[in-house]
């Protein structure tokens, strides 16, 4: 039977009685949102049902993030595996799961070698596997979605997002165009039963079994990515880009391989700093606050002796981001950044952190050859967001860099929504009509992979 890449949560006598009153402080707020705030408008316009569910969807998300635990919300919710089992009766549609084997690299600590491994969970039904002679697997046609979900690298896969991707793809999944566009869904072990850069690791052996098994070539092969699966996304770009030996190579090669066709990021988490000045415009309207933001990246940044609990850098003291939020918020809404190099300018969320230890620190220069792995490149951000800042710059400094290269040329947008953080898996996790970013993004998915521009 196939080990899933988390494992079970059970909950302690204490944490279960945290819970309860966790409920209890939900209920008002909940009350006030339903009933509070002209709830005649969940019957209105398509535009008032929206306005209002997404005002449910706020208090609800962000009030449970203030009172429960990460080990609380891991508990809640399913696994990647058992959401996608429930998704699929729910929906009438198979899913087929498949456990990978971990691919290492030669630089490795032998702690990477016990790591548990990754899945890929096919949607609906999953590519014929091709013939393999030696080390050598023949290549195929088929078009791939490789989809990596976000959560903060300490929640699992929501409903929402597999809603989402079906609905993004369907008009890409015409019967007229004859074979099918595959949607895989990436497994990876969430925190704290896994840290940086284990999901990244993970992320590099799936595409190793996208490779060899179903001889996918990245011309084919679309990476998408909300929130921190964002920032995986970008993490396999980089590693394309400039090799870490402390990673698993990918199988794909710079310059002998054809780039991605396409890179679609969803409000990605491009900096685990938050000293960008949205962090305090928007700290009240988004639904991911400050203090819930730097427990999610404290839970999943390595415990280094510089990073631990016990000890302090400069003004930074790392406490047990596993409690509950409001015990700990107090200090999580005002305390530092850790001192990392380079945690500014996407040191573990985009690029991985020995890179500025080279003395390659301006990302200009590190992503001067994104045309070279990434044919177009899509971008969304929320104007009340916490990420928006920093999700600007970094789109700045990818463009800027694009610009300036002197080989392929990747094409590249930025779409600014009126919206909070990774609004569409909020959308379709709450069943809120959808959005014109929503048909925005279906018609960029219908040109990378129907019509796709030469």
């Amino acid at each position: 039977m196939a080990v899933g890449a988390t494992p079970k949560i059970r909950l302690s006598l204490s944490e279960w009685g945290q819970m309860f009153i966790a409920f209890g402080a939900l209920a008002w707020p909940m009350i006030k949102a339903l009933f509070g705030n002209a709830p005649w408008r969940m019957f209105g316009s398509v535009e008032a049902r929206r306005d209002y569910w997404r005002n449910v969807a706020l208090v609800m998300i962000r009030t449970g993030g203030h009172w429960f635990s990460i080990r609380h919300l891991q508990f809640m919710m399913p696994n990647d595996r058992s959401a996608c089992r429930l998704w699929g009766w729910m929906n009438w549609t198979s899913v087929i799961s498949e456990q990978v084997d971990m691919t290492h690299g030669a630089g490795e600590d032998s702690a990477a070698k016990t790591e548990r491994n990754p899945s890929i969970h096919w949607v609906g039904q999953s590519p014929q596997p091709v013939s393999t002679t030696g080390n050598n697997s023949q290549r195929s046609n088929v078009k791939v979605v490789l989809y990596i979900h976000g959560g903060g690298f300490v929640l699992p896969l929501s409903n929402g997002c597999i809603t989402m991707m079906r609905t993004l793809l369907r008009e890409t999944n015409d019967p007229s165009y004859g074979s099918p566009v595959y949607l895989a869904l990436a497994e990876y072990t969430i925190a704290p039963y896994a840290e940086y850069p284990t999901q990244i690791r993970q992320c590099i052996s799936i595409l190793h079994r996208l490779s060899s098994r179903y001889g996918v070539d990245p011309s084919n092969l679309v990476l998408v990515g909300d929130s921190c699966g964002g920032s995986l996304c970008l993490s396999l770009l980089s590693q394309l880009l400039h090799p870490s030996p402390k990673l698993p190579q990918l199988p794909y090669t710079k310059g002998s391989s054809e780039p991605f066709a396409g890179v679609l990021l969803m409000s990605p988490w491009t900096s685990l700093a938050t000293s960008a000045p949205s962090y305090t415009s928007n700290a009240g309207s988004d639904t991911l606050p400050p203090n819930v933001i730097r427990r999610f990246r404290d839970t999943y940044l390595p415990k280094s002796p510089d990073l631990s609990p016990t000890s302090t850098s400069g003004a930074y003291k790392r406490v047990d981001p596993m409690q509950v939020a409001s015990l700990s918020g107090r200090y999580y809404d005002a305390v530092p950044d850790p001192p990392i190099k380079g945690l500014t300018d996407g040191a573990g969320a985009t690029r991985h952190m020995d890179s500025f230890d080279a003395g390659n620190n301006k990302n200009d220069e590190w992503w001067k050859e994104i045309g070279s792995v990434a044919k177009r490149i899509m971008i969304t951000t929320g104007e009340y967001e916490c990420f928006r800042d920093d999700i600007v710059t970094f789109s700045n400094d990818l463009k800027h860099a694009n610009d300036t290269s002197h080989g392929k040329a990747s094409e590249i947008e930025l779409l600014r929504d009126e919206s909070f953080h990774a609004v569409l898996v909020s959308d379709f996790a709450f069943g809120i009509p959808p959005c014109t970013l929503a048909a925005k993004l279906s018609g960029w998915f219908l040109s990378v992979l129907r019509n796709p521009v030469v």
